[in-house]
């Protein structure tokens, strides 16, 4: 417990704490608050360390003294008085003689002092667990009692104004006790704290007082409750605009995270060049979300698709041409029809009918078969887009009544293109109207739909335009969701239809539903069940077939193969048609399962004899394709991701941060890991291990990321394989596409980095501190550049540990520099210096002038360079530990050929005022980050003896002379 007895005035009070830090100064934060106008407001403090009590003086306007001299940090002694202006205390006394007795101890819990103008002292009012109330006991006698009558008055008038008034309260009448009071209220006022001062004026109006103290104590009341309940409303402002804020950011990120996710499932649709699926995504996050903050980039997107799908369209031509140049009519007729379907729900899906149509002809193709359809209007096709885009919503009624309404108006030679069309739609609509009647008769009741692990949807309420669903788990919890018809995707809406009893006419419907709805596979997979149960309905799966492919039936009818349905003259050259395709569609996708898996496809395409060399280049180019589309997936996944760079994120790489630093701190400081003998020698690659996990984070908190977030690595990992793959198909990844990799992975890293990143007041005043430092450290003409760089690179290092930097002084650097000559000229390499006058590293410290006290040193020889001679030190335990001690706040370093000495100190701040003010702020610690690494135990007594050798480089490190207590080398 520390003990100290506090002198104002003349009065004598004991102060007893078991804290392991008191704070001194005219601040109100402070443990002990001394109000002699000689006190800064952060002045000096006590800490407890591994050797004792130390006074630190907080770079103070007019110093702290122990026992009458001036210092800037001391080891205590018992009996030792510290002053600051007429303010005093002694450290740990002797007991004091009983004749004289001591004055009764009373402190408060939360209060505020009176003061007057001479008091100096106010014991702590943040900090009740330091404070004690004591009362010595009383004896009946008159004389004893005038002395309780005094001490009773003192402790209710402390309880009324505030913490410890040193001087005040003696001798005093009790109206000016009470003045005093009210204006210590006042004064707390002034320096914002308002709710204390209310209290102490109710404490102070709550009891006997004088009428015109309570007058003006009402009316500072009533002004401080007018004050209080301003800054209430101010406050509930402030908090109602940042719930708004945080509502409208929360709805973006909403919105922002449907977008990506849309963005993935439409991108991979355009890779499996299915441009139709494409747009009708795009549009139903239109409809779900139409007033969206993402709505201009989704219009970009469908513009972006429809460039997609022309660039597409004008390659099939392209390669058509080629072929029919060829008179390879029978391989263009195949290729066109195995491409019609990828532009379904595009104007270009009407542009590959009518070019099938004509290769066919030129083919010599019956006329029946070759001549297709009438070719529709630019008019008609975009009406047909339209009423393709309501059946895909569900609103089937509305379909019909513009289908009819567009045929009407037709020419009659179109009229017959169209007229099964009319039926498709009727029959979705009348399988549409069954699914409802289900649901409201309580089929889905009975026959809830399992979704897995115990869980089952219940379809309990439909309309045209609403479904409602009950959740349930296992135990028949859950929640009931309703949702619009459009908003429920085309796959799920088939598991609902096949829920149902379906008849093979139903089959029929439900199949016309997924070729409208992109499902294409799912439909021939339905049709071919069609046919396989009923035969004689294989002339209408084959019309139907038809009607969606836009061809007549060919002769022999279409064959089954792979999800897909193929006339017999098409099936040689759809065969690896489809392969390609199916390989090329995993290729694109984010999974490195199916990605391989499509690759696996490509090798045996490439391997296979069959294949011509124009099918192969056709397949290749669709691989390059869906690489190129998965790379563009991985940035957008990368540069988007909420998951990548975030504050929680942040928070937790600020919290391993510290961990790490705390971890290493310990390992260094740890005499038994990292002993002083052979410069630890032994334990040194248990640092190296230790501080190369901080400087991991450090450096590259991406990849730490990565470790914690295997999405991320995940992402990396496939960029790297998308690469390889194009490189082996011919098409390497360019410089740029190299470079844009690079630059985003470099962005992220940077938005990563907790070099300048800071969650609170404290890191950034900490941070605006070391920046300030390290400019006035570059600009000090004191050093040279390969002595600043030495400067710079142990800073660096300290900063990276989450210590302060240090700030260079000139007079150090004349000490180490004096040192360091001698050693080069007299050669020797030691701490101890046989020039007169300059044995020790205080010795030389003090003949350079240098004003602070607590000097370290640490030497080394044979280095060029600076940052050389910085990581001989902390490849030596003694000269590490010395770097990195936050005993020292000051730094100098001198050279002498390859000779270097590092004197490290405790002083007042040389800086200019304009630097000190940007670096207020971090004044009461060392360290950053917000987190105490570990104590520097041991590092006053951290010497080391010269000519130990490290590595071919010898290094010694001592701390020496000063205030600071410690032995020389």
């Amino acid at each position: 417990m520390l003990k100290l007895v506090i002198h104002v005035d003349g009065s004598r009070q004991v102060f007893e704490t078991d804290a392991q830090v008191i704070s001194l100064g005219r601040a109100p934060e402070n443990t002990i608050q001394v109000s002699d106008p000689k006190a800064s407001r952060n002045h000096c403090r006590l800490e407890a360390t591994a050797g004792g009590w130390k006074v630190v003086d907080l770079e103070s306007s007019n110093g702290t003294a122990v026992n009458g001299e001036a210092v800037n940090m001391r080891l205590l002694k018992r009996g030792d008085r510290i002053t600051i202006g007429a303010f005093a205390m002694e450290f740990d006394p002797m007991p004091a003689p009983e004749a004289g007795g001591t004055p009764a101890i009373v402190t408060a819990p939360t209060a505020q002092p009176a003061t007057t103008p001479g008091s100096h002292a106010r014991l702590p009012r943040v900090a009740p667990q330091h404070q004690r109330v004591a009362a010595e006991s009383v004896r009946r006698e008159q004389a004893d009692a005038a002395s309780f009558i005094k001490v009773a008055v003192l402790a209710a008038l402390l309880l009324v104004g505030g913490v410890f008034g040193v001087n005040h309260f003696f001798g005093n009448s009790k109206a000016g006790e009470q003045r005093a009071a009210l204006v210590n209220a006042q004064q707390l006022e002034s320096r914002g704290d308002l709710e204390l001062a209310a209290k102490a004026l109710e404490n102070l109006m709550s009891g006997p007082i004088d009428s015109s103290v309570h007058r003006d104590a009402k009316k500072a009341l009533e002004s401080i409750r007018g004050k209080i309940a301003a800054k209430d409303e101010q406050a509930r402002k402030a908090r109602e605009a940042q719930v708004a804020a945080d509502a409208l950011r929360a709805r973006t990120g909403e919105f922002q995270k449907a977008y990506d996710e849309t963005l993935a499932i439409a991108d991979r649709s355009v890779a499996l060049e299915k441009y139709g699926e494409a747009l009708s995504i795009w549009k139903q996050f239109q409809q779900d979300n139409p007033d969206s903050p993402v709505a201009a980039k989704v219009e970009d997107r469908i513009r972006e698709v429809h460039r997609d799908a022309a660039l597409a369209w004008e390659a099939v031509q392209t390669r058509a041409n080629r072929m029919t140049g060829l008179e390879e009519y029978a391989q263009a007729a195949a290729f066109l029809s195995s491409s019609v379907e990828k532009f379904a729900g595009t104007r270009f899906y009407y542009d590959a009918q009518d070019k099938l149509a004509a290769v066919n002809r030129l083919a010599g193709v019956n006329a029946a078969y070759a001549g297709g359809s009438a070719r529709l209007s630019a008019k008609t096709q975009d009406s047909l887009l339209t009423i393709n885009d309501l059946v895909k919503a569900r609103r089937y009624a509305e379909a019909l009544r513009s289908f009819d309404s567009l045929v009407s108006a037709m020419p009659a030679d179109e009229r017959g293109a169209l007229s099964s069309q009319r039926d498709d739609i009727a029959a979705q609509a009348a399988l549409f109207g069954r699914l409802i009647d289900a649901v409201n008769t309580g089929h889905f009741v009975r026959n809830p739909i399992d979704l897995g692990n115990g869980n089952r949807a219940i379809l309990e309420k439909a309309t045209e335009e609403m479904l409602e669903i009950a959740l349930k788990d296992e135990e028949g919890k859950g929640g009931t969701a309703s949702r619009k018809w459009h908003s429920i995707d085309a796959a799920t809406m088939v598991g609902y239809f096949e829920a149902l009893e379906l008849s093979i006419d139903d089959r029929l419907a439900l199949a016309t539903f997924c070729y409208a709805n992109g499902l294409a596979e799912t439909g021939a997979g339905l049709l071919n069940i069609v046919v396989k149960r009923d035969l004689s309905r294989e002339g209408a799966v084959f019309a139907m077939i038809a009607r969606f492919r836009g061809v007549p039936v060919p002769p022999g009818g279409f064959v089954f193969y792979s999800g897909g349905w193929y006339s017999n003259m098409e099936l040689q050259y759809a065969k690896l048609e489809v392969d390609g395709k199916r390989g090329a569609g995993l290729m694109a996708s984010m999974d490195a399962k199916k990605a391989a898996e499509g690759w696996t496809i490509w090798k045996s395409i490439a391997s296979d004899p069959a294949a011509t060399a124009d099918m192969k280049a056709r397949v290749q180019q669709a691989y390059v394709s869906a690489l190129k589309n998965r790379r563009g997936a991985i940035l957008r996944s990368l540069s988007n991701s909420g998951s990548v760079v975030n504050s929680s994120v942040m928070r937790d790489l600020k919290k391993e941060l510290n961990r790490r630093r705390a971890d290493a701190v310990k390992v260094i400081y740890d005499k038994e890991i990292y002993p002083d003998a052979d410069h630890g020698k032994v334990g040194q690659p248990r640092v190296d291990e230790a501080v190369g996990k901080v400087r991991e984070l450090w450096d590259n908190p991406l990849q730490v990321v990565g470790k914690l977030n295997t999405g991320i690595s995940d992402l990396i990992a496939a960029s790297g394989q998308t690469d390889g793959w194009l490189a082996e198909l011919g098409a390497s990844t360019s410089d740029a596409d190299i470079a844009a990799m690079q630059a985003m992975l470099a962005k992220i890293n940077e938005a990563l980095s907790l070099k300048n990143s800071c969650l609170d007041g404290g890191e950034r005043s900490a941070l605006a501190k070391y920046n300030a430092i390290m400019a006035y450290n570059d600009r000090h003409p004191g050093f040279d550049s390969a002595e600043k760089d030495c400067i710079r690179a142990t800073n660096e290092y300290r900063f990276m540990m989450g210590r302060q930097a240090l700030e260079a002084h000139d007079l150090l650097g004349k000490a180490a520099r004096m040192h360091s000559t001698d050693m080069a000229t007299h050669g020797f390499f030691a701490h101890e210096s046989p020039v007169a006058g300059r044995k020790s590293p205080g010795d030389r410290c003090r003949l350079s002038g240098y004003p602070g006290g607590g000097v370290g040193e640490n030497i080394a020889m044979g280095m060029s360079g600076g940052r050389d001679a910085c990581m001989a030190w902390y490849n030596s335990s003694g000269h590490h530990r010395n770097m990195l001690s936050d005993m020292y706040n000051q730094i100098g370093i001198g050279k002498s050929g390859t000779y270097w000495t590092e004197n490290l100190g405790r002083g007042g701040s040389a800086m200019s005022k304009e630097t000190a003010a940007a670096a207020d702020g971090g004044k009461t610690t060392g360290r950053t980050g917000g987190t105490a690494a570990a104590p520097d135990a041991g590092s006053r007594g951290n010497t080391g003896k010269s000519g130990g050798r490290r590595g071919g480089v010898t290094t010694g490190g001592s701390v020496a002379g000063g205030t600071t207590g410690g032995g020389g080398s």
